[in-house]
């Protein structure tokens, strides 16, 4: 995942902790999360989003790369909204 990172309420380590973070981190600062997620387009091998890691696996896409710099131009002009808390209804 991206590195940037927000707090949560939910104990970390758990997946949908994590995935809460990142969904509250590009929620509260969607520029910023644009430009965390232009440093992985060097890792793009045409259609493949290589793995950070040696066990982490690659990523087939159908865009490729520039998907991301759609993603990053549409971040730039996004303001910030509201976190997104746990709820049972998530769950």
């Amino acid at each position: 995942m991206v590195a940037v990172t927000a707090t949560s309420a939910v104990a970390s380590g758990d997946f949908e902790a994590d995935v809460l973070d990142e969904l509250n981190a590009l929620r509260a600062n969607p520029a910023a999360y644009g430009r965390e997620l232009a440093v992985s387009r060097d890792r793009y091998d045409g259609n493949i989003l290589l793995g950070r890691y040696e066990d982490e696996i690659d990523i087939q896409t159908h865009e490729g790369v520039a998907a991301l710099g759609e993603a990053g131009a549409a971040l730039r002009r996004a303001r910030p909204i509201a976190r997104v808390e746990h709820g049972e209804i998530l769950a």
